[in-house]
């Protein structure tokens, strides 16, 4: 009887880890794990169906140590793969907590910099816009509000939040390059393999070069304050969980800018088969990279909507400084010390100008 229980419960801890592991691989989803743990879940479910059988039939237990009838090194080998169980189960959990914690961390830091950057436009409204400037409702035209008045300094302040989550997810992705024993030097040497030659300590400068340059969105047809208002204040995770313009857009340039080969080398492939299948569906953030990816999506976004909002939009330009240019900064911004003169090696984040300015 004592074997037939310490089997019992072997079993039940079994279930236990397994159903935990089917819990962490739904989320990325891990195809081939789901289908271990289910063939080890049906496995001791029969084994369960057999100590019942046995215990029904006064039959002798075949212990999980493979040890014979009721003796005592049969209830031990029960024992210890029971405890072996629970240990993997606290494992898994383990893990979970802590994907969810750092998740979670990414959550709070990203709303923190939406909390900033709805205080920094805040001020500079209060600064900038006199008290007989219309109120956005009041300028409302078919449809649309213009943002005919406002300042450039705005643009300013979205542009280098927009830099700074470009630069926040190259940190990701050369962390998570390095976890994956990636080439750091050999992949930013094929974005601009004569600059970075001598300069490998710059490569960080070369990502996020072909990041703002792929990150475009394009001419919107709408005005940037409505799609502005809608989602300055709007949960990223809920926008992306439905099909929208946003959405879309992350899902476009998540495929075209994360190369398969990097994606599969961190262990998510199957997110790229989802997303290659959903069409004009959602974005699911279910990991950290994904989360900083679609941040740094949406203020792209909201940048290029801003841009394309001034008026005359038809004046609107975005241009770049060609290799070996002579610095300028009157329109220029060096990512690097040098001293004298110095000519351009790659442009990081193009320029924008309006009107020929």
């Amino acid at each position: 009887m004592e074997t037939l229980i310490s089997e019992l419960f072997a079993s039940i801890a079994a279930i236990k880890a397994e159903y935990a592991q089917l819990q962490v691989a739904q989320s990325p989803y891990d195809p081939e794990t789901i289908q271990s743990s289910d063939r080890l879940v049906v496995s001791q479910l029969k084994h369960l169906s057999l100590l019942k059988q046995a215990y029904l039939k006064r039959l002798p237990i075949n212990g999980s140590g493979g040890g014979g009838g009721g003796s005592s090194g049969s209830r031990l080998a029960a024992e210890l793969q029971e405890q072996r169980n629970l240990l993997r189960t606290f494992e898994i959990t383990s893990k979970k907590l802590e994907s969810d914690l750092e998740r979670k961390d990414s959550q709070i830091l990203l709303l923190k910099n939406q909390v900033s950057e709805t205080e920094a436009i805040c001020r500079w409204m209060e600064e900038n816009i006199g008290p007989n400037i219309k109120r956005p409702s009041e300028k409302k035209l078919d449809g649309h509000f213009r943002l005919s008045s406002v300042d450039p300094a705005l643009f300013l302040a979205v542009l280098r939040r927009a830099v700074k989550s470009i630069r926040s997810f190259v940190k990701l992705m050369v962390k998570e390059m390095e976890a994956a024993r990636w080439n750091l030097t050999a992949a930013a040497g094929s974005i601009a393999p004569d600059v970075l030659r001598g300069r490998p300590e710059d490569r960080s400068f070369a990502f996020e070069s072909y990041l703002s340059h792929g990150g475009a969105a394009g001419r919107p047809p709408s005005s940037f304050l409505d799609e502005f208002l809608d989602l300055k204040d709007a949960d990223l995770g809920e926008i992306l969980r439905r099909p929208s313009p946003l959405s879309e857009f992350c899902r476009v340039k998540y495929l075209a800018l994360v190369h398969p080969a990097m994606e599969a080398s961190f262990g998510g492939q199957t997110q790229r088969d989802l997303l290659s299948s959903s069409g004009g569906g959602s974005f699911p953030v279910t990991t950290q990279f994904l989360v900083q990816f679609a941040e740094m999506a949406r203020r792209v976004w909201l940048l290029h909507r801003l841009f394309f909002s001034f008026e005359p939009a038809a004046e609107a330009s975005i241009f770049q400084a060609g290799r070996g240019c002579r610095f300028s900064e009157l329109f220029m911004e060096s990512v690097v010390d040098e001293a004298g003169a110095a000519a351009v090696g790659f442009t990081v984040v193009p320029g924008s100008g309006w009107g020929g300015r």
